[in-house]
């Protein structure tokens, strides 16, 4: 490792690692969307988040979880999870190293193959910002390109690009490579994964050996997954426990959630939770779900569920930070609501199940809990499209039901035009308003219908503002739910989820 830094220290910029670089970049543009798939398929299943930072209810902790012990109260005590701890991810920690077989035996569609899968796989790891990877290139001898630590960079490429010939190995010491791998991952003081990924056809001379130096990796812990991307023949699977093959790069991100999707330590994380597939808008009727089971009970899992189990303690929202419960509480909750025409039929009863949320939830909390002083103040924002006036509809927070109540009541459905409406929009209508000083704070958008533009619409073909609304984003939008220590937590009401779908993935993404 000491040569290596030297090498790399002595190394001077010039006009063709410059180039070579620029040629880099210019393929991890030409198959940014293969970058995005198999960073997805990574995140999910291969390296999923594993460094908690946000905290969730416990049976054990230094500090109460008033959601909890909300819960146990409403719940006469069998809900017992009324402590805090960090149980819920936010980072990635994990050591991964690259091991690529540039032998004779490669040269043909593997070579061309592993090329182009290289510069995805690291784009994709570095988008998931995990720049804990090292790089090994083996053929009559094992070449270390770059350590775990070392910070990927021109130089780097340069490096790697000069090594990526298959017309001078005609040896290949894969068990050499394997072990200088499982060395370096040993090294590595993360808690989280560590996994090699070699890219090889699997043709051996080292014998007995590589079978060895596999048991070794497995039992310090490494996972070993061997890959071919290409068409000619190999033989992974008479010396590898674990492999793939693909004809192209592209087929990768389904050979590896397929892979890892048997393993039962490893899971898949999705927000709020598994989303329907079918992205035939057309077809949304058929997915409505019926008023009467939509609406009919305050604990209904299938649309107002989910505020009930974030005030419940099922979310990361921790609003104690010392062991001492408190004695005044503030609960602010933004009902966003879609008032335009296609609402009609869904309008009333959600109104009504609103009511139900608003009259009965702080006296259920008060009865059960009468020391606990909860303030739960509410506000509502609704909305119509952008060429509907008026546009919003809104009732700033207040802990007064009767206003609030009487303000709804007074909400009708009524335009709209096209099918998208005006979410972004009415999003930030809702972050205009007066939020208390809380660690609670929710936003319920409720409607049947997605944004406009191609972040949160799948059929732009039905959009009349196609390219989306100039004055907001996603981003924007996100950023302002998640300003640092005034996060607001924000809950979808599906009523037509295939319509949808595409707008909770989106904001999904920053949650």
């Amino acid at each position: 490792m000491d040569a290596l830094r030297q090498y790399y220290h002595s190394l001077k910029p010039t006009s063709t690692m410059q180039e070579i670089e620029k040629k880099w970049i210019s393929y991890e543009y030409e198959f940014s969307g293969l970058v995005d798939d198999l960073s997805a398929v990574l995140g999910d299943v291969v390296l999923p988040f594993n460094k908690f930072t946000r905290r969730r209810a416990a049976l054990r902790g230094s500090s109460l979880y008033l959601p909890g012990v909300i819960k146990a109260m409403t719940t006469e005590w069998t809900y017992k999870k009324i402590f805090s701890a960090k149980l819920a991810g936010g980072k990635r920690d994990h050591a991964i190293c690259l091991v690529l077989d540039v032998s004779t035996s490669m040269f043909g569609t593997l070579s061309i193959g592993m090329i182009k899968t290289i510069v995805v796989f690291i784009a994709a790891l570095r988008k998931l910002s995990l720049e804990n990877f090292g790089i090994i290139v083996f053929g009559r001898d094992v070449r270390l390109i770059k350590t775990n630590e070392q910070p990927w960079d021109a130089a780097c490429i340069y490096t790697l690009m000069q090594q990526l010939r298959f017309d001078r190995d005609d040896d290949t010491k894969d068990a050499d490579a394997l072990e200088a791998a499982s060395d370096l991952l040993i090294q590595c003081p993360t808690r989280g994964e560590k996994k090699i990924f070699i890219l090889t056809d699997g043709y051996s001379n080292c014998g007995n050996r590589l079978s060895m130096i596999q048991q070794r990796a497995e039992d310090h812990s490494i996972d070993l997954i061997a890959m071919a991307i290409g068409t000619d023949q190999t033989n992974l699977k008479s010396v590898y426990k674990r492999y793939l093959q693909c004809a192209t790069p592209y087929g990768l991100p389904k050979a590896l959630r397929s892979l890892f999707e048997q393993e039962t330590q490893l899971f898949s994380l999705e927000w709020p939770q598994k989303m329907n597939n079918d992205k035939n808008i057309n077809n949304d009727e058929k997915s409505d779900t019926p008023k009467t089971s939509l609406f009919d009970d305050i604990k209904s899992n299938k649309v107002f569920g989910e505020m009930i189990q974030d005030l419940a303690g099922e979310r990361e929202k921790i609003l104690i930070n010392s062991g001492h419960p408190p004695s005044d509480v503030t609960v602010d909750i933004c009902f966003c609501l879609d008032c335009t025409g296609s609402m009609s039929r869904w309008l009333s009863a959600a109104k009504g199940q609103m009511k139900i949320i608003i009259e009965d939830i702080t006296k259920l909390i008060e009865k059960e809990y009468p020391s606990l002083k909860l303030k739960l103040r509410f506000a509502i924002v609704g909305y119509r499209d952008i060429s509907d006036r008026p546009q919003f509809f809104v009732q700033d927070f207040t802990d007064e039901a009767t206003k609030i109540i009487n303000f709804l009541n007074g909400l009708t459905a009524g335009g709209g035009g096209d099918i998208p409406e005006d979410v972004l929009g009415a999003l930030n209508q809702c972050l205009t308003l007066t939020w208390s000083n809380t660690n609670a704070r929710f936003i319920v958008l409720i409607t049947d219908a997605p944004g406009h533009g191609p972040e949160l619409n799948e059929n732009l073909t039905i959009d009349q503002h196609a390219q989306g609304v100039p004055t907001h984003t996603v981003s924007t939008i996100c950023a302002g739910l998640l300003k640092k220590d005034a996060e607001i937590d924000l809950i979808f009401c599906r009523i037509k989820p295939n319509a949808t779908a595409k707008m909770e993935k989106a904001f999904a993404s920053y949650y």
